[in-house]
């Protein structure tokens, strides 16, 4: 996954946007319309786009950091940031993983049990 930085409530233009997430503006109108929806982000008088949240957003293989607007440029390590973001998402991966494993498990666990008790009747 690809690390992009953003700071909180800085203007970024559509153009920087959709050429810095490498994609193009069918798909940038639709993620800003997903961003707007969900109060990440909001449209500015002059058409820029700011973000509104400070966090990690993932986008088609790619790992939007947003920072919050008083911490200094220089003092963001990029590389040590995408490295521990890197393991945050893969430790979440494995967790949504582990979850699946135990719904599905569950299900058969409870489908196994259902046809022990109708085999009774």
């Amino acid at each position: 996954m690809k690390p992009i930085f953003f700071k909180e409530l800085k203007s970024y233009t559509i153009e920087y946007l959709s050429k810095k997430l490498e994609i193009d503006n069918e798909y940038m109108d639709e993620l800003i319309k997903n961003l707007i929806e969900r109060k990440l982000i909001s449209k500015n008088k002059d058409k820029t786009i700011s973000f509104k949240y400070v966090g990690i957003i993932i986008y088609n293989e790619k790992v939007l950091f947003i920072f919050p607007k008083y911490i200094d440029k220089n003092d963001i390590k990029r590389n040590e940031l995408a490295q521990k973001a890197q393991e945050i998402i893969k430790i979440k991966i494995t967790a949504n993983i582990l979850m699946l494993m135990k719904v599905h498990f569950k299900t058969q666990i409870d489908n196994l049990c259902l046809c022990k008790k109708s085999s009774n009747f």
